[in-house]
């Protein structure tokens, strides 16, 4: 991997962890169903987790001699997961939780990839993007857990 396409994917990941940090800020706030309290809980701490992965992330690709995209527009573009988007039932918890997991399963995928391609050229990339990366199986983890408790 070049240094270029490295900065490219911590930028495409950074715009993720910000459309992650939205996407669960937004079910939080409008969740309803069962458990929408607690789940609306876990949605507010999901998205303050995703918020600092952001920064971490950010911090680092400056480090590299990088910037973060300064385009809010473009963040849907360049992210490494794709987000759900409004419809009619998506305010329901059980929509929300599937849409999260679906998004925490695409970041874990993305990050793991990220890992391996990097490898050992850059150990201090590659130490925080796997911290990242069990920050992430803990919340799929906890989107399926919430989806059984839904069921």
């Amino acid at each position: 991997m070049t240094h270029e396409e490295k900065l490219q994917r911590l930028s495409a990941a950074i715009a993720a962890e910000w459309l992650s940090y939205y996407s669960y800020w937004y079910s939080s706030i409008v969740a309803i169903g069962p458990m929408y309290e607690s789940l609306s809980k876990h949605f507010t701490e999901h998205a303050e987790e995703e918020k600092a992965h952001a920064d971490m992330l950010a911090n680092r690709l400056y480090e590299l001699g990088g910037l973060p995209t300064f385009n809010i527009a473009e963040l849907t573009a360049i992210s490494s997961c794709r987000y759900p988007v409004y419809r009619n039932g998506n305010e329901y918890v059980k929509v929300l939780v599937e849409q999260q997991k679906e998004a925490e399963s695409c970041a874990v995928s993305n990050y793991e990839k990220l890992i391996k391609d990097i490898g050992d050229s850059d150990p201090v990339t590659t130490d925080l993007l796997t911290q990242v990366l069990a920050t992430e199986y803990e919340h799929m983890t906890d989107m399926k857990r919430a989806l059984i408790s839904l069921t």
